[in-house]
């Protein structure tokens, strides 16, 4: 998934497209894209989402609730995934590391969720989202302990 402004450049829409992305609109419920990650999920694909909408600073704040739902929806599980190093200072692009910076990829436990049926409520939806905001946001904490000191998500 990627935010579809990506898209407004018509030579990296294609590039997006042919490697598998899906533009989404991050300021509204996106019901396109989700109908689309519910049907790879279902078909055995994997996603990659970023539950704030952005790379953030490892608090996860701002989690939105997609995750939680696409999980709920297919019984899919949720991998936390911690990249440690991607902010060195500054901001916006300033904030890419630069060439020789490495970043680690740290891979927390796959976190089980049973597929619900219709009709989901918004509180099991919530009551779900603030479950794995808290599982990311310890496994985002534990990556940095053994990444080392002075690592940034």
């Amino acid at each position: 998934m990627a935010k579809m402004e990506l898209w407004k450049n018509k030579a990296l829409g294609r590039l997006l497209t042919a490697l598998g992305q899906i533009p989404v609109d991050r300021w509204q419920t996106d019901t396109g894209a989700i109908r689309q990650c519910i049907a790879l999920l279902r078909d055995g694909h994997r996603l990659v989402i970023f539950p704030e909408s952005h790379r953030g600073k490892g608090d996860f704040e701002n989690f939105k609730r997609g995750t939680a739902y696409l999980a709920m929806v297919t019984g899919a599980p949720v991998v936390p995934v911690a990249l440690v190093g991607t902010a060195v200072g500054g901001t916006g692009l300033k904030s890419i590391p630069g060439p020789g910076q490495f970043i680690d990829v740290v891979y927390g436990r796959a976190i089980a969720v049973e597929a619900q049926e219709w009709p989901r409520t918004a509180g099991e939806v919530t009551e779900l989202t603030e479950r794995l905001r808290t599982i990311c946001a310890q496994h985002v904490q534990q990556a940095r302990r053994e990444c080392g000191p002075g690592t940034a998500p």
